[in-house]
This record gives C-alpha cells, structure tokens and sequence, in this order.
C-alpha cells in the first residue's frame, strides 16, 4: 500500500555522494533537501493511504476523500494524523491508530534506545525550515535525516495499518 521509492532512490544517491564533500555547509544543504524529498513522499502516501481507505468503504466516499484530501500537503505531523484523519473516520479508527503507533513507539525506543516519534516530528521540521525559510537544518546531518527518514517510514506503515477493516 505504501511506497517510499522516489525518495528512496534520492537517499540511495545521496548515500554515495554526501560523505565524498569536504564542505559540511554542502552537506547540510544536501539534508534539507533529503528532508524536503522524504516528507513529500510521507504526503503522498498519506493521501493514498486515506483515498484507498474511502474507496473501499464505498466508491462515492473514495470520489468524496479525493476531493477533500487532495491538499493535506503540510498536514501530516502526529497530530494531524490523529485528529484531522483517524478521528474523522471514528473511534474505532482513531483507537486502532493509537495503539499502533504507541506500541511501535515503546518496542522502537526499547530497540533503539530512540523516538519514533521524535524522528518523525524533527523530519517533518527540519523540511519546514528548509522550504519555507530557505535555512538548511541547523542541527541535523545528512546521516541523522537518513534515519529519521528511516523510522518516519515506519510511523506511515503504522498509519496506513490502521486505516483498514
């Protein structure tokens, strides 16, 4: 139901281009525009996940969501998802999400000694101070927006598992 290919194919080049620079102001502009790359395709597949839901509730809710989701660009921080989409849909919904992205927070912060919520929310601030301020992230490397693109996967797989019968 997801794909992540566009910018995994970026990040795939990036890998063998960014740690080849000696100028590090380079490569921060190289992390601002990764994190520019990763929360687009997180939009995209956000859309897709709600569009795919609706349809298969019934055609005319699909043709429906298309129209009222299309423009969600910038809306897909935690909170968005929880109350703008799982909670639009219902309880069950807005209960299944929570769980799933709370159990996932709890065995990655086990695992990883980590925040998958975090990750997910500095990625999705690094790009806005990228693209809308023209700054490039004053505190991430490429390497620490490589990961979080890594665990912000995970938060929209959790996500897209929630939104199913």
């Amino acid at each position: 139901m997801v794909d992540f290919t566009i910018s995994d194919d970026i990040f795939d080049h990036l890998k063998t281009v960014v740690p080849q620079l000696d100028d590090l102001y380079l490569s921060s502009k190289y992390a601002g525009f990764a994190a520019v790359s990763a929360v687009a395709v997180f939009e995209l597949n956000v859309k897709q996940i709600i569009f795919s839901f609706c349809k298969k509730k019934h055609h005319v809710f699909g043709d429906f969501a298309e129209r009222q989701f299309d423009r969600i660009n910038g809306r897909i921080k935690l909170d968005n998802l929880s109350k703008d989409y799982t909670k639009a849909f219902g309880e069950k919904y807005e209960l299944k999400w929570k769980r799933k992205i709370d159990d996932a927070e709890n065995k990655f912060l086990e695992k990883e000694r980590r925040s998958l919520k975090n990750s997910y929310t500095n990625i999705i601030n690094w790009r806005n101070e990228f693209a809308h301020s023209g700054r490039v992230p004053p505190f991430a490397t490429f390497d620490e927006v490589l990961q979080a693109y890594g665990d912000g996967k995970l938060v929209i797989e959790c996500f897209g598992t929630s939104l199913t019968r």
